[in-house]
């Protein structure tokens, strides 16, 4: 690789490494004000949301939708807080990465006050 392809590489790491901060941002914003559109419009097409104890699955944009709205009919107000985050790009797809996202979020479920502690293993898809 030459030295020009290698700069060309770690400017395009370094942007597309700030563009996925923004988007974990948006998606705490986007949970907190329960903005649909916003929260939506952060995954693709043929994105799957699955938590690890089950309560929360989803695949696709519109199902991921649907549980959203279902559980944002009980949440109540919400504040989602993100805090360690990793990043790790794939070698042979440069539109790909997986990501490691350490945060909480203080939320009132059926009007109880609840604070949750959550790991995101995220996977990323750069589209257009």
């Amino acid at each position: 690789m030459s030295e020009l392809e290698q700069l060309k590489r770690s400017i395009d790491r370094l942007e597309s490494r700030f563009a996925i901060s923004e988007l974990v941002t948006a998606y705490a914003v986007a949970c907190d004000e329960h903005d649909m559109p916003r929260l939506t419009g952060l995954f693709t097409a043929d994105a799957v949301f699955d938590s690890p104890s089950g309560a929360m699955v989803a695949h696709g944009r519109d199902a991921i939708a649907s549980m959203f709205i279902e559980l944002f009919k009980v949440r109540g107000p919400a504040f989602h807080w993100t805090h360690d985050h990793t990043v790790s790009f794939d070698e042979r797809d440069a539109d790909r990465a997986t990501g490691l996202v350490l945060s909480h979020a203080e939320t009132c479920p059926a009007e109880v006050v609840s604070l949750a502690a959550m790991r995101y293993n995220d996977e990323y898809r750069r589209e257009n």
